[in-house]
């Protein structure tokens, strides 16, 4: 359920169902977050983020767990999470705290040198405080065809720093078009 909510939000997701996997995974291709269950098999995922910490991996953290008393939740950040979520919990509660923890994390953009179109379609992304604008409506701002949104999302990514594979600044709604993190 997650992963297709976190998905229709225009997030890649990847899942493990072990520590180990997901530290193969992890080691393999780092993430911009990291959402860890507190009961993850083969490890405590409190202790699998404090092994991660000591090692020197900053990566933010989102830890879940079905314990939500004070202690455990002070133990979890206290060993590296940067935010601590106890079940059962509302997939649009985690998408805004993954919103506002990647916001946090990522350098703020340079939009200095951007050409008029591009700062147009920046100005749209950034008015819709994370909803979606659709292709369409992009393709009308830039009194242009569907394939120049294209053209123009590609360009103002690579002026932005934003990786095209693993977006984080503008990120891809599949089938809708693009919006901004709020």
């Amino acid at each position: 359920m997650l992963v297709k909510y976190l998905t229709s939000e225009g997030y890649e997701v990847a899942t493990a169902s072990s520590a180990r996997e997901g530290e193969r995974l992890f080691l393999a291709s780092p993430f911009d977050l990291l959402v860890v269950d507190r009961m993850m098999s083969g490890q405590d995922g409190a202790d699998w983020l404090a092994d991660l910490r000591a090692r020197g991996i900053a990566t933010p953290a989102i830890l879940l767990t079905a314990v939500g008393d004070s202690d455990s939740r002070i133990e979890g950040l206290t060993k590296g999470a940067d935010d601590y979520l106890p079940k059962p919990f509302d997939p649009r509660e985690l998408g805004l705290r993954i919103a506002k923890i990647l916001k946090r994390s990522s350098p703020a953009p340079d939009v200095s040198g951007l050409t008029d179109v591009e700062e147009r379609v920046l100005s749209l992304l950034k008015s819709r405080s994370g909803a979606p604008v659709s292709r369409e409506e992009i393709a009308k701002l830039l009194r242009s065809g569907e394939r120049s949104v294209d053209v123009a999302i590609y360009r103002l990514r690579s002026k932005l720093g934003d990786n095209s594979r693993s977006p984080r600044i503008i990120l891809t709604c599949r089938g809708i078009g693009y919006k901004m993190p709020a």
